[in-house]
C-alpha cells in the first residue's frame, strides 16, 4: 500500500486483548512509523466479525479521517469493509484499496479478489508441534 503511494491507511484491528490482532497493529505501526507517515486517528477497533468491518466503514463516513486505504487485521473484516464501500457506490481497489490478512479461501471469490497477507499456517502448526514435542521428550528424559 504504502509502495503504491498512499499515506493515509486506516487500519481495522481485532480485539487488542487477542496477541495476533496486538502484533498485527504493531506491525502496521512500525510500517506507518518507518515511512514517516502519520496514523493518529487512522486506527479502529474492530472485533474479526465482517459486521465489525461494516460498522468501521459507518464509523470512516461519520466524521472520521479521510483515507485512501484500509488494511484490515483479518479477512472477514475485509469482506465486510467491502460489501460497506459498495453500498456507499466505492469501488476497491480503484477508489480505496483494501488488504485482508488470513487469506481465506472465500477472499478468492470476490469480485475482485481479495488482496490479503497469506499466513504460512501449515509451517506455524508444524513449528508448534515440533516445540511442543520437543518439550515433551526434553522433559521425560
Amino acid at each position: 500500500m504504502i509502495e503504491q503511494g498512499h499515506r493515509k491507511i486506516v487500519h481495522l484491528t481485532g480485539i487488542l486483548r487477542h496477541e495476533d490482532a496486538a502484533q498485527r497493529l504493531v506491525g502496521y505501526k512500525r510500517a506507518m512509523e518507518d515511512y514517516d507517515l502519520p496514523y493518529d486517528g487512522l486506527i479502529i477497533e474492530g472485533d474479526f466479525s465482517e459486521q465489525s468491518g461494516v460498522i468501521a466503514v459507518e464509523k470512516l463516513f461519520t466524521g472520521g479521517p479521510t483515507f485512501t486505504a484500509i488494511f484490515a487485521a483479518n479477512d472477514q473484516m475485509a469482506m465486510g469493509i467491502r460489501l460497506a464501500l459498495f453500498r456507499r457506490g466505492i469501488r476497491v481497489p480503484d477508489d480505496v484499496s483494501l488488504i485482508g490478512f488470513d487469506d481465506q479461501p472465500a477472499s478468492a471469490f470476490l469480485t475482485p479478489p481479495l488482496t490479503t497477507v497469506q499466513q504460512p499456517a501449515m509451517d506455524i502448526g508444524r513449528s508448534a508441534a515440533a516445540r511442543i514435542l520437543a518439550k515433551i521428550t526434553d522433559h521425560e528424559e
